[in-house]
């Protein structure tokens, strides 16, 4: 009884061996079977189809190169995450402290503006009461109450005072075209109220204290902060009585 030459297995009459058909058979072989697909809690695939994980213990995505050597994709969501927050954050501080100073800056500000337009008004008043004692020991006639002011179509009670040599004296100690608008009030040659606006912010002299948000007039009354220079002058000349102090003394 023959046997196979190849593996030693006992044959029939004219019998093939299996084995030797198998190693001579020019048939290609079959693909292999895949493995399972397994996904995670996602349902995406955890491996390809070559059996290789495709993503870490940790979750970070894996690719592979042309010759299977592993890459591990970086995830940079908790950086992006990180920079949302910082960014947040200081957008938050920054309008805490918007909210805080920019009203605090903004009220020195106006403070800063009110107390150098007081000054003006102090700088005018003086350079007035020179003018009115160098033109009282020239001879001209001051000693009366008026109003001379920076826009001479608003001068009160000015029909017997020299207001041209007013101007010019006033100018020789102060520059008065550099303030804008003023007007000066003037009781027996004596200036005894000033108020001048220089950028919309109002000051006087003598300055007196005043509730908040108010501003003194000649006549000792009030008009609010937010006045005008012709506000103040209404409410200060309103009351005012030309006298002319050479009938009583």
């Amino acid at each position: 009884m023959p046997f196979c030459t190849n593996c030693g297995k006992q044959l029939a009459e004219n019998e093939v061996c299996n084995c030797k058909l198998q190693k001579n058979s020019d048939t290609p072989k079959s693909n292999p079977t895949p493995p399972p697909i397994v996904v995670n809690a996602q349902g995406k695939p955890m491996y390809d189809q070559l059996g290789r994980p495709l993503f870490t213990p940790q979750g970070q995505p894996i690719t592979y190169d042309e010759n299977g050597n592993p890459k591990i994709k970086k995830d940079n969501s908790g950086c992006i995450i990180a920079i949302v927050v910082c960014l947040l954050i200081f957008l938050l501080v920054g309008g805490i402290l918007v909210a805080i100073f920019v009203p605090a800056m903004l009220g020195y500000v106006g403070k800063s503006k009110t107390q150098q337009a007081n000054a003006d008004a102090k700088t005018i008043i003086s350079a007035v009461n020179c003018a009115l004692t160098e033109m009282d020991e020239k001879g001209f006639d001051v000693n009366a109450t008026f109003v001379v002011s920076s826009d001479e179509s608003e001068n009160l009670f000015c029909s017997t005072i020299d207001t041209d040599t007013l101007y010019k004296t006033t100018a020789m100690y102060t520059d008065i075209s550099s303030t804008s608008d003023w007007f000066v009030v003037i009781e027996n040659g004596v200036a005894t109220y000033c108020a001048v606006e220089n950028d919309d912010y109002i000051g006087t002299y003598p300055y007196r204290s005043s509730p908040r948000d108010k501003i003194p007039t000649y006549n000792g009354g009030y008009v609010s902060s937010d006045a005008d220079l012709d506000d103040v002058y209404a409410a200060s000349c309103k009351n005012l009585i030309p006298i002319d102090y050479n009938d009583i003394f």
